[in-house]
């Protein structure tokens, strides 16, 4: 009975780890944000995240929403990282029955595929135009300078 159980999870998380690849590839994200659109409208903004911009309003408007609700803190990726890390500690020095393995496996995949999800999301909200974090702005440092030389 034990077995069918540790076998039931084993399939479960490989269909959760192939839903998270198909959504990777595919560029899917914002699903909640784009519900109620058209199907043409969500190709459309899934074209704008891939691309890094759009030219209709709206669809901007839309893939700027759905990048900003996709994206965890960027804490998140520490921790999940953290939690990776003792999940492949525990599966290293723990017990090694078959269903703990299974089950610290299974940890390792899902703190992985969290870690993939949030660099893939960042990098995507990074990339699009007007959406990359704002940095010290060191044109203007470079003008003073070039303007005290002359």
């Amino acid at each position: 009975m034990s077995s069918v159980l540790v076998l039931a999870g084993v399939v479960f998380i490989l269909c959760g780890l192939g839903f998270m690849i198909v959504q990777l590839r595919r560029g899917d994200i914002g699903i909640g944000v784009l519900r109620g659109e058209s199907e043409e409208t969500r190709r459309a903004v899934r074209r704008a995240i891939r691309d890094g911009y759009a030219d209709d309003a709206r669809v901007d408007h839309l893939a700027r929403r759905a990048l900003e609700a996709a994206v965890r803190p960027r804490w998140a990726r520490y921790f999940f990282a953290a939690m990776l890390l003792l999940s492949i500690v525990l599966l290293a020095v723990g017990s090694h029955t078959v269903t703990d393995i299974a089950v610290r496996i299974g940890h390792v995949l899902l703190w992985s595929g969290l870690i993939a999800l949030t660099v893939v999301n960042r990098r995507r909200l990074d990339d699009y135009r007007g959406l990359r974090p704002a940095r010290p702005d060191t044109s203007a440092t470079t003008a003073s300078r070039d303007s005290d030389a002359i």
